[in-house]
């Protein structure tokens, strides 16, 4: 009877710890992707889940069409847990490009479980959003599985140009960043630094004018010489301007002949169509225009015109961003169409890429396609209201 007591006490042990290990195995920090689950409609669903210090938090990358239009939100989320249970609650909005603005108030409630597939770790269960005055409630199930931080995810890419990806616990700090970072923390105090500015503003501007009094004795008869301008003439103290002003001259010509050179692509356009795939609203002055490959850099090329008139030629898209500001004053019209012009394929048709138009604090991601019969075309209106 004690040995068979023993036994079992040891089993009961035994079975305590296993059961002590398997809750703390369980890491729910790290990318999950997955799906929602609604009545006849399965959409994309991913969560980013941090651990600092035993405190959670993340965001969520919610995905949906609406005619064939791709609307993305993402959120910054409240994070508890309870044993193997993993509760998720909305709260603020980070990035949407929402065309209804009901669909902005939309906050969504998750009870996910904790649940080992084979070695893949998975997060199954239920989800519910709020009332609204003009919403009902929506609610469904979710499935979910853990990838590897290093897989390329929608909810990765989003936070990475919103500069928060790196925050994250389950992140490994790039080397290249690393250093940057030590070089920006010891800029500060580098004794360097603080001696030469005051060196530099104690240097008196007169010291530039004595250095350029034995030129103008050089440059003097130049000036005399050119007697067909009697107002230049008499502005003899200050040569030099006008020495540079005869290169500005010489110049000239280039930039009246790259000027030139934006109607005929424009009028390129008379022999292909062009599809317009997306249009936006906006209400700014000002627009920022943002181009990059949309996948593999396969030494695409595009032009982009507004209104028929060329506001980048011939650039070559890559991972590397290429920015154009657009000012948009009001009374200038209130429709502009912006055309995407391709003028190489690449090694791989057709010539695809990703626009970025910032409108404030409002983003907008429109992925173009192209070739040499078809042209993109996106239409931007002024918003009235």
């Amino acid at each position: 009877m004690p040995e068979n007591l023993i036994m079992k006490k040891s089993g009961l042990l035994i079975s305590f710890i296993f059961i002590c290990l398997g809750s703390m195995a369980q890491d729910f920090s790290g990318i999950w992707k997955g799906k929602i689950m609604t009545t006849e409609k399965f959409l994309p669903y991913e969560l980013a889940i941090s651990d600092s210090n035993g405190i959670l938090s993340g965001y969520s990358y919610t995905t949906y069409t609406v005619n064939s239009v791709e609307m993305v939100a993402v959120r910054k989320i409240k994070v508890r847990t309870e044993g193997n249970t993993l509760f998720t609650d909305d709260e603020g909005l980070l990035y949407d490009n929402f065309h209804d603005k009901m669909a902005k108030k939309i906050k969504q409630h998750n009870k996910l479980i904790y649940q080992l597939q084979g070695n893949t770790p998975t997060l199954k269960g239920t989800f519910e959003t709020d009332k609204t005055k003009e919403l009902r409630s929506a609610s469904g199930d979710i499935e979910l599985a853990k990838v590897i931080p290093t897989m390329p995810t929608d909810v990765s890419r989003k936070l990475a140009e919103m500069n928060l990806l790196q925050e994250m616990s389950f992140t490994p700090l790039d080397p290249a960043l690393k250093a940057k970072l030590v070089i920006k923390s010891n800029r500060i105090p580098y004794t360097k630094m603080q001696t030469v500015l005051p060196v530099m503003k104690s240097k008196p501007l007169v010291r530039f004018v004595y250095k350029d009094l034995p030129i103008r004795k050089i440059v003097a008869p130049v000036v005399v010489a050119r007697t067909e301008n009697p107002t230049i003439a008499k502005e003899t103290p200050t040569p030099v301007v006008k020495e540079e002003a005869v290169p500005e001259k010489a110049k000239a010509p280039k930039v009246e002949s790259t000027v030139a050179k934006a109607p005929s692509a424009a009028k390129a356009l008379e022999g292909r169509t062009v599809e317009n795939i997306e249009t936006i609203y906006f209400h700014s002055d000002s627009l920022l225009l943002t181009l990059y490959d949309n996948g593999e850099v396969d030494g695409d090329t595009v032009s982009v015109i507004m209104n028929g008139k060329m506001i980048l030629s011939k650039q070559g898209l890559s991972t590397k961003a290429i920015h154009k500001t657009v000012y948009v004053p009001n009374g200038t019209g209130d429709e502009i169409q912006i055309v995407m012009y391709a003028e190489t394929l690449g090694s791989i048709p057709p010539n695809t890429g990703l626009l970025i138009i910032q409108d404030g604090n409002v983003r907008h991601e429109v992925r173009f396609s192209g070739d040499l019969k078809k042209n993109a075309g996106i239409t931007l209106r002024r918003k009235t209201d």
